[in-house]
């Protein structure tokens, strides 16, 4: 099991539960993942003069192998780096690691730094 459950960074409050989420903030609003995987993400928009920011988030956590890798490879072409996985599904680490993107996975990631990732 996980040593990071609930993630290792603050989630966005509509992720549902599980591993793959959006970090709370950190999305830019470039609608890449709703384009690439439109069945997992969602797109909250803010209004214009409310406080706070449109945001995407995991509206359905995958399920089959063919949403798994449509989550993977939003989080890998994804400009910002605000997708993460907090899993300890082998398979899913080692694609992400083999993919050279460790540090979107709160498992392999042992401390962040201010804007540094240690991995």
């Amino acid at each position: 099991m996980s040593k990071y459950p609930d993630g290792k960074y603050e989630r966005h409050p509509l992720n549902v539960p599980g591993p793959f989420y959006v970090e709370n903030e950190q999305c830019i609003a470039c609608l890449l993942p709703v384009e690439k995987a439109s069945e997992l993400f969602g797109y909250f928009e803010n209004p214009p003069d409310a406080r706070g920011c449109s945001h995407c988030y995991f509206k359905k956590q995958p399920s089959t192998p063919e949403e798994v890798e449509r989550a993977l490879k939003a989080i890998v072409e994804s400009c910002c780096g605000a997708l993460r996985y907090c899993g300890d599904d082998p398979l899913v680490l080692g694609k992400l690691n083999q993919l050279g993107y460790a540090s979107r996975c709160d498992e392999l990631c042992e401390e962040r730094d201010s804007n540094r990732i240690t991995c």
